[in-house]
């Protein structure tokens, strides 16, 4: 663990307690706060999975509903998440029982979720400035749109004049030529754009 004045990493492996150490900082977050409601909607947590990020959610929402319901899992929560809470235990019970109420009513102030699901939300709030629709898609799959692009480029050029574009076509059509190959100019841009994405991954790898 790692922490600095505004924030705290854990380097964690698989099966190591994650999930349970973001849990016991969130109700750390929510529980000490002076301002519970308010706290609850301070709370961001990010996820690559929708699995984990549910986890996270149901993991908090049973620690909060034990911990006012049964005295046994009180004590085993206290050991487990509310150690060294400043506060007696009465006023945890009392203040897990506000937060619970509070993100029931309030299920959207509880930001736990995927990284795309954030960052989604986060242009859905720029939408009209970027002059993008309201009803824009995100696909995970990017050929498709590596197409459009080239399409759109494409379109965009006068063959005839670019000179770049010119000395870049009669080399491809010269190598296809040579090989006895049918082909359409777009399709070659695809192709090629397919040729520098293997290459940017390899190098990333």
């Amino acid at each position: 663990m790692m922490k600095t004045p505004l924030l705290t990493i854990y380097n964690a492996s698989a099966g190591s307690g994650k999930t349970t150490t973001l849990v016991r900082e969130i109700l750390k977050i929510i529980l000490l706060s002076k301002d519970l409601k308010t706290s609850v909607r301070q709370v961001l947590g990010m996820t690559f999975t929708n699995a984990v990020a549910n986890e996270l959610k149901k993991r908090l929402i049973e620690v909060l509903f034990e911990s006012i319901s049964d005295d046994k899992k009180f004590q085993d929560n206290k050991e487990k998440y509310f150690k060294d809470y400043p506060i007696k235990d009465e006023e945890i019970k009392y203040r897990c029982k506000k937060a619970l109420i509070h993100i029931l009513h309030h299920y959207t102030d509880l930001s736990l979720q995927t990284l795309d699901s954030f960052f989604n939300r986060v242009l859905k709030g720029f939408a009209r400035e970027l002059n993008y629709s309201i009803a824009y898609e995100i696909s995970p799959e990017p050929d498709e749109y590596y197409k459009q692009s080239s399409d759109v480029y494409l379109d965009s050029i006068d063959k005839t004049q670019d000179d770049k574009f010119k000395v870049l076509y009669e080399y491809i059509l010269l190598q296809k030529k040579e090989n006895n190959e049918k082909f359409k100019v777009n399709d070659l841009i695809h192709e090629l754009i397919g040729t520098l994405k293997n290459l940017s991954e390899k190098e990333l790898k």
